[in-house]
């Protein structure tokens, strides 16, 4: 198939996945989670998948050799690391500050919190751009930066109506679900649609994606383990 309807093929299983409607997300915009379970979402999210957003981005920029996603791949990674564009702070940073300001939870308790291994798992996956072709960093984030910012417009209605979470500490979900990350989108399908145009690389990416979307899938279910 050409690149774009393999592009629309992979969108269409994510979309089946229905990101916005997973349990977490519809248990946290009912406030049936209990707080600790919010806390322990948070801290596992944080070191699964959030800690080293500009370090993964980085690591794609430096892989690739064509300079145009050369220069958008360091827009992202520079929004990622100091909230340039969104005129905020580095996401990691705006993760921490809900973390800490937002749930209470201590500087000290997030840096001594071990990762579950859903989380590691996660983070290990995220790390596998060192090793696949550069392209392959379309289908690696996309889940992230199409599908997850679905699942966190009910965590900020969730946060903001049951648990007491000030607008300023929800700043890291909100500019995930408008243009920051709809631009990051955009560019992970733009590579798929013009690179992976061959059988061999378009099965990679799918099996890339599918991967990816079930740890992230597996990270948001952390809650489970918690009272």
């Amino acid at each position: 198939m050409t690149g774009k309807e393999f592009a629309e093929s992979l969108m269409d299983e994510l979309k089946k996945m229905d990101f916005a409607n997973h349990p977490f997300a519809v248990k946290i915009r009912k406030g049936e989670l209990s707080k600790s379970q919010v806390k322990e979402w948070g801290k596992q999210w944080y070191h699964g998948f959030l800690k080293d957003s500009d370090r993964w981005v980085a690591e794609a920029f430096v892989h690739c050799t064509d300079p145009v996603y050369r220069k958008a791949l360091i827009e992202n990674c520079y929004e990622e690391s100091t909230g340039f564009h969104s005129k905020t702070k580095g996401h990691p940073a705006l993760f921490r500050e809900f973390l800490l300001t937002g749930l209470g939870i201590t500087q000290e308790e997030l840096e001594r919190t071990e990762s579950t291994p859903d989380a590691t798992a996660s983070l290990l996956n995220f790390w596998t751009i060192q090793t696949v072709p550069w392209y392959q960093f379309g289908p690696l984030f996309v889940t992230s930066e199409s599908q997850v910012p679905l699942a966190y417009l009910s965590v900020i209605e969730g946060l903001r109506k049951h648990y007491g979470v000030s607008e300023e500490a929800l700043t890291f979900f909100k500019i995930h679900v408008g243009e920051v990350d709809e631009e990051h989108s955009s560019w992970n399908l733009r590579v798929i649609e013009e690179q992976i145009i061959n059988e061999r690389d378009q099965a990679e990416a799918r099996q890339i994606l599918r991967t990816t979307a079930g740890l992230v899938w597996n990270l948001l279910n952390i809650y489970q383990r918690y009272n």
